[in-house]
């Protein structure tokens, strides 16, 4: 099983900590394109005041998942990923033992109670993950690793040319949630038995969006009742003072 060599709980949990990045950044801007793309019926209006700026956020999005997703998964040889993170932690599983983790949460008020539940990750469990992040045992990873070696990482010219089938779509919004959570299920649970701690998959904010266009919406209201403002006092033509005021004059 790929594994990466670590020398200390520090660079351990330096590995951990990085693939929880991955993992909380890829799903946070998922989210996000998910439900902007869930926003457009609503907002369309308000979306082609911009359209530019909205096509390219989206895409944006939707890159940045499927590339942080595409390296969690990735199955070369030395890379870090969740199945060289689980193979790392099977190699290192005196790293979870009740001694070394009194020693990483020295100084925690609470690390009697935490303690009791200190163990070693379970071979069973270990190997379960194992295989659900391996593209020659789980048919999503499979497809996952095929669209990011052909399309996303690098080009694969026979898809640009047409002769071959494209892979951009071979995961739908589904499959890709399921990734996804699937991820998080893992980092988050060696995070809880190394440091006691997990990582929510969202942010606060995260649709502050929906405010920007519902201020896009008031300002066309705006603008638009100004207009017909406009357009009413240009058929009622001058008031009845400004008549009188030219008549004196007169």
């Amino acid at each position: 099983m790929a594994r990466i060599p670590v020398e200390s709980d520090a660079a351990f949990g330096t590995l951990l900590s990085s693939l929880t990045e991955d993992t909380v950044t890829a799903s946070i801007h998922w989210r996000l394109c998910k439900d902007l793309w869930a926003a457009v019926p609503e907002f369309v209006r308000e979306m082609n005041q911009s359209a530019a700026f909205w096509s390219l956020t989206l895409n944006a999005h939707r890159e940045v998942a499927l590339f942080r997703l595409g390296r969690l998964y990735d199955q070369q040889r030395g890379a870090l990923s969740l199945l060289s993170l689980v193979g790392t932690i099977r190699a290192n599983q005196h790293l979870f033992e009740e001694a070394h983790f009194r020693k990483r949460l020295r100084g925690n008020p609470f690390i009697d109670s935490l303690a009791v539940d200190a163990r070693r990750p379970d071979i069973a469990t270990l190997d379960e993950d194992a295989r659900s992040v391996s593209d020659g045992s789980d048919l999503l990873v499979t497809r996952l690793v095929a669209m990011r070696n052909r399309v996303l990482a690098h080009r694969d010219p026979t898809i640009v040319l047409g002769a071959s089938r494209t892979t951009t779509e071979a995961l739908d919004a589904v499959e890709v949630d399921t990734l996804l959570e699937r991820a998080a299920s893992i980092v988050n649970r060696y995070s809880i038995m190394f440091r006691a701690g997990s990582h929510l998959i969202k942010i606060i904010g995260h649709d502050d969006f929906e405010r920007l266009l519902r201020h896009v919406r008031d300002d066309l209201a705006t603008r638009e009742r100004r207009l017909v403002e406009e357009i009413e006092r240009t058929e009622r033509g001058p008031d009845r003072r400004g008549r009188c005021q030219r008549n004196g004059r007169e």
